[in-house]
């Protein structure tokens, strides 16, 4: 959010890109990186594409045996949660009749 730039530390190497990439950029800076630190999303298939390390912060939600990339340098950083994942068939019954 606003203000999540001052966390940063620059002295480490880290970059803030936010809100300052095209789709282009975006993809040229995580084949270029040494360690990708992200949420759940697009960037890890990228850098799984890549061959970029990555550490990924998952809700829990979702099957990461269905939605991890098979690449063994992402791993994922997750409080797994009962009703995981969220579209189990139990949760989907009561619309399936």
């Amino acid at each position: 959010g606003k203000g999540d730039e001052e966390f940063i530390p620059e002295r480490v190497g880290v970059k803030n890109l936010i809100n300052q990439l095209n789709w282009s950029q975006f993809v040229q800076e995580i084949q270029g990186a040494r360690l990708l630190i992200t949420v759940d999303s697009v960037s890890v298939h990228l850098a799984a594409a890549s061959l970029t390390p990555a550490i990924v912060l998952s809700t829990g939600l979702s099957s990461l045996s269905m939605w991890r990339p098979p690449y063994p340098g992402c791993h994922y950083v997750m409080n797994p949660v009962p009703c995981a994942p969220c579209l189990s068939a139990l949760l989907l019954e009561p619309f399936l009749s």
